[in-house]
């Protein structure tokens, strides 16, 4: 592109960011909302006004970039009784960051999210969406189908439940996650190649506040998980299972309060289930194994391989009737990346999964006194493999698969925090110094 073009981009979207207008809605309710965003154009602000509405119906933002926002910080409450679709649906636009903000929200029994994030083409990238300030009660609270967005400054509480405040699982709209290289830390250049969970507080969900699936990437740090455990899915249950996380700069809460009968301490059966994939785990606070009376002792990192004892997934029962890691490396395993080419599973199908292109990526632990990572096969549960069958321990080796107590080499955090929750390439800048060359 040439540089008076990008001129001319620049100064048609600065100056439609000046002309946008700020509409509120007539209500609170969802019929009202809508109406709002109908009505609204590419980069207007549409306001919920203050007040407490229940929902039956959904909201949808498609087709343009809004900011869609309460007018206080605590003055609308939703009660979200949709049970058929997100309460908030929202697809990426091409040249807006779309915002949302400023919200309570009840929840309800649904599997449906309370709002629903989806990419617009696999071909064609969409700005990251930000979602913040806004506070989630019972509710599963955001879906990310994309590996893109800010979510940040939001509180939950689950009353422990097992609800997710973030499920990422860009799964097929994103499939070339598994076959492009790590953006992990600085390599992520604009930004906008990994989703961003800072800075929110999360209460008693005691399974999967975050939920790590379907080639995700994703950044978690400075976050507070109040007696509140991670999770992830492996390419067990689905085809892909997460990429790579980076877990840094978090706090973890969970008190022995010194019952013998779970009375009064909260059972957490791990901080985080990690079932496949690479990362980086350090500089988090309280994230150490966890020993009481009434429930033994349980690890703050538990990391298992599970197709190798579970029958689900592209490669079930891998390495099944051998032993040793004779069939090392599993697809898409802990301490695995980018994969290419294909081969031959342990049943002679053809998978994606066999032959990974350069270095291993193992997963980096440092800065964590206090945590023994620990190592689960899911033999004797529903669905599992005929035995004989292979163990986690002879394919998630430390030294090789995982390193504790040694910095990821070349790993830089990104910017924090994000530079779109100040709008840092939100609105364009004018460049400086700029020449015009016909």
């Amino acid at each position: 592109m040439r540089v008076w073009q990008a001129l001319i981009i620049l100064l048609l979207t600065s100056a439609a960011a000046a002309n946008a207008a700020t509409i509120t809605a007539a209500s609170c309710s969802s019929t009202a909302v809508q109406a709002a965003i109908n009505s609204a154009a590419g980069g207007d602000t549409v306001v919920i006004p203050d007040g407490s509405c229940t929902w039956t119906s959904g909201i949808s933002i498609k087709g343009k970039g809004l900011i869609v926002r309460g007018s206080s910080s605590v003055g609308v409450t939703i009660t979200n009784n949709v049970t058929t679709a997100p309460a908030i649906s929202v697809s990426e636009d091409r040249t807006f960051h779309t915002d949302v903000s400023n919200l309570s929200i009840i929840g309800n029994s649904s599997e449906y999210s309370a709002i629903a994030v989806t990419t617009i083409t696999t071909d064609t990238p969409g700005m990251a969406v930000l979602i913040h300030d806004i506070v989630f009660t019972n509710s599963r609270a955001i879906r990310m189908y994309t590996n893109r967005g800010v979510i940040y400054s939001n509180r939950m509480n689950d009353n422990k439940g097992i609800r997710d405040f973030v499920q990422c699982t860009p799964g097929q709209s994103m499939p070339s996650s598994w076959t492009t290289a790590s953006t992990m830390g600085m390599a992520d250049t604009t930004g906008q190649s990994n989703l961003y969970v800072e800075d929110n507080f999360l209460s008693y969900s005691l399974a999967q506040s975050i939920d790590i699936a379907g080639g995700c990437r994703i950044v978690i740090r400075n976050n507070t998980f109040d007696h509140s455990a991670l999770s992830s899915h492996g390419p067990d249950t689905e085809d892909y299972g997460l990429r790579h996380f980076e877990l840094y700069n978090n706090t973890f809460l969970w008190v022995n309060r010194g019952d013998c009968d779970g009375s009064l301490t909260v059972n957490l059966s791990y901080f985080f289930f990690l079932r496949g994939g690479t990362g980086v785990i350090t500089n988090n606070v309280g994230l150490t194994d966890m020993t009481s009376c009434a429930w033994g002792k349980k690890p703050a990192l538990n990391m298992t391989v599970m197709n190798l004892q579970r029958n689900a997934g592209p490669n079930p029962c891998w390495g099944a009737n051998t032993s040793g890691g004779a069939m090392y490396p599993a697809p898409r395993q802990i301490g695995l990346g980018r994969v290419t080419g294909t081969g031959k599973d342990g049943k002679g199908r053809t998978t994606d999964s066999i032959t990974y292109v350069g270095d291993r990526e193992p997963l980096y632990i440092w800065n964590q006194p206090g945590m023994t990572p620990s190592l689960d096969d899911y033999g004797g549960n529903a669905g599992a493999c005929a035995p004989p069958y292979d163990q986690t321990s002879n394919y998630v080796v430390q030294g090789r698969d995982y390193f504790v107590g040694t910095p990821k080499p070349g790993w830089t955090p990104y910017t924090y925090p994000h530079p779109l929750r100040v709008g840092g390439i939100r609105v364009p800048t004018a460049p400086q110094n700029l020449r015009v060359v016909r």
